[in-house]
């Protein structure tokens, strides 16, 4: 930051006040997040006490992530919602939710289904795996890889850490069938070898 143009700071102990949190300043999503919360506190809105994100009003979901905000309810409460934030701040509506955080939304009838068959598919062409042979099964369960031992052929422990990360991504998400495998193969991700990296 830098005073404005033509004032004169002649002593060093000098403060300056900010009056508008900007963006990339430290500060700055902690005063958004105040911002927002007392605005929808104002609206008739509490937060959900497992997750400050999400705020409640009667059957009106509000779900926060940065600046974007995702709204679940009937028609009718979503239509009264939008102009009244509105009118507290700059917004502009993208309509109904089809692709949020790697997550794909999908609405039949009165459900929403999830899937991160996208996501999945930018892992595999990430890490050039799109022509790896598909298995039947993730993993025994019965098998668990010894220990990279001296000897052991060695492998790029950051690729390894990225790809379990992107994997533990779908398993929070919506691949809960492979919370098994994740779990097994994160327990070597301070040293795998390359016979834990096959195992991806």
């Amino acid at each position: 930051m830098r005073p404005p143009v033509g004032y004169d700071i002649k002593h060093a102990r000098s403060i300056l006040q900010l009056n508008k949190a900007l963006y990339r300043l430290k500060q700055s999503g902690r005063e958004w997040y105040g911002t927002l919360t007392t605005t929808l506190s104002d609206m008739g809105f509490t937060t959900l006490n497992f997750d400050p994100y999400v705020f409640k009003k009667d059957g009106l979901i509000v779900s926060i992530y940065v600046d974007d905000l995702l709204i679940f309810g009937s028609q009718k409460d979503i239509n009264e919602f939008k102009p009244a934030i509105t009118r507290k701040f700059k917004c502009k509506d993208l309509g109904q939710a089809r692709y949020v955080l790697g997550l794909e939304l999908d609405y039949i009838d009165q459900f929403i289904t999830l899937s991160q068959s996208l996501y999945a598919k930018r892992i595999l062409e990430r890490f050039d795996m799109t022509n790896t042979t598909l298995r039947n099964t993730l993993l025994d369960a019965n098998v668990f890889p010894p220990r990279t031992e001296e000897g052991d052929e060695s492998t790029d422990i950051k690729e390894y850490q990225q790809i379990l990360g992107s994997i533990n991504f779908l398993v929070v998400g919506t691949r809960l069938d492979l919370v098994y495998a994740a779990a097994m193969l994160s327990t070597f991700i301070a040293n795998p070898n390359k016979r834990h990296r096959q195992l991806l």
